[in-house]
């Protein structure tokens, strides 16, 4: 009973600018977040250079027994990118190359709509490159994982999306295709590269890759809905990058200085060129500052980091969990130590509805492209599937709000009067995404 009037305290916005009084409202976030979601990683917390939380929680896998800690290795996601764009602005400074080159002066047999693609495009997600969409299906198989060759060879066969710099597309393929850049300009190959000239020099002693990732299911974890779980594919040399929250930690204190590139080329990483995205980075206003931000998920894996550079401030999240929302975690941790509003995580109230009711709502639905939401009624239960994932129940908060089991994902659905829905909006990752309907 303690437990669940926890979960449902909403805290008005109370400066706290003791070490202990959040370090308190964190483990009391923490806890509830560990309780009704699952949450199993780890955090830290940091504030003019002094680190307020470092923790981890459950352990790393039922088998092993071990506990989280700070050191724990976690597979980061998309933060990756921002290591590729680093070594990317190294080498400018050492002259090996520029932003503004064509992809093509690097990448042998260039396709000739290439030609237009420079590797600021790149960088900024702006080249049109696609995920992948033919690849075989090494993750369900024993068989070897591409090489980076091969998946360049892959990637050079799929059409653009769109005209170079016309529009913002983030996709992994591009980070495959800097790879190759960077091997060529610098004459190592990548995850050599990163390891001598950023990692090493970072003191980033449990940061490196897998040569091939294997993770198979978990009987804890539910799959998520977003499409970065089939299309953001392991298969990418992203997917292999592991970290912990004390390496990331150094990777944010040299962000402050010139380390590892000039403060003029930081500050080329931290322009937001188009839509708030700069190199590697998302650059926004959050709680009436300025964030730096990157996060996402892999499969199994839910990850974010925060940066407040004018405060200061720095939050992560890793988390081995696909049901836990990162972003979220973080962006409520911020709240904590700026003393702005934030609630605890709250247990789903699901209400009874009259199954017939579900009808409405069953169809396919377009969260992205080559990714369909598929909404069906078995029996009396409404189930909800991601093109290549495993049926969810989703379970009815309202009318037409559904939430899913363990996790903060909601669905909501957009209806009109004869109680057909046109689309449905999914809550999941700090986002609102629309789903229109397509049948």
């Amino acid at each position: 009973m303690a437990v669940l009037l926890l979960s449902l305290a909403s805290f008005p916005v109370v400066p706290l600018w003791t070490t202990d009084g959040i370090a308190s409202r964190v483990e009391e976030y923490m806890h509830a977040e560990m309780t009704l979601n699952r949450f199993r990683g780890s955090i830290l917390v940091a504030r003019d250079g002094k680190i307020l939380v470092s923790k981890g929680y459950r352990v790393v896998t039922l088998k092993s027994g071990v506990l989280n800690t700070s050191e724990t290795r976690v597979h980061v996601g998309s933060i990756a990118m921002q290591f590729t764009d680093m070594a990317v602005l190294q080498l400018q400074e050492k002259g090996a190359l520029h932003v503004q080159d064509s992809v093509c002066e690097y990448i042998k047999g260039c396709p000739n709509d290439w030609s237009g693609i420079t590797l600021f495009d790149l960088m900024t997600h702006t080249s049109g490159i696609p995920e992948i969409r033919n690849v075989p299906d090494h993750e369900n198989s024993s068989s070897r994982a591409p090489t980076s060759s091969e998946l360049l060879d892959l990637i050079k066969k799929e059409p653009l999306q769109f005209r170079p710099g016309e529009k913002l597309d983030c996709s992994y393929s591009e980070d495959e295709v800097l790879h190759a850049v960077i091997e060529a300009a610098s004459g190592e190959p990548y995850t050599t590269y990163l390891d001598r000239h950023i990692f090493k020099p970072l003191r980033m002693r449990d940061t490196g890759y897998d040569g091939t990732l294997r993770t198979p299911s978990q009987p804890e974890t539910v799959s998520v809905l977003l499409p970065s779980d089939i299309e953001r594919s392991l298969l990418y040399t992203a997917g292999g990058l592991y970290s912990t929250v004390k390496d990331l930690y150094f990777w944010d204190c040299a962000l402050a200085t010139d380390k590892v590139i000039s403060q003029e080329s930081l500050q080329q990483m931290f322009t937001p060129y188009r839509d708030g995205y700069g190199f590697g980075w998302m650059v926004q206003k959050q709680l009436g500052r300025r964030l730096v931000t990157q996060g996402d998920g892999i499969r199994m894996y839910s990850t974010s980091i925060l940066r407040y550079p004018d405060d200061d401030v720095c939050v992560i999240v890793l988390s081995q969990s696909e049901t836990t929302d990162a972003e979220k975690v973080s962006k409520d941790i911020a709240a904590i130590l700026f003393g702005d509003h934030y609630e605890l995580p709250m247990k789903h109230k699901v209400v009874t509805l009259d199954p017939a009711s579900y009808d409405g709502y069953v169809g396919r639905y377009t969260l992205a492209p080559n990714f369909v939401l598929t909404v069906t009624k078995d029996v009396d239960r409404l189930m909800i599937q991601g093109t290549g994932q495993a049926k969810i129940e989703i379970l009815p908060e309202s009318e037409t709000v559904f939430s899913i089991k363990g996790s903060d994902t909601k669905i909501n659905f957009i209806k009109i009067s004869n109680g057909r829905a046109t689309q449905l909006i999914l809550q999941q990752g700090g986002r609102d995404i629309p789903a229109a309907r397509i049948n």
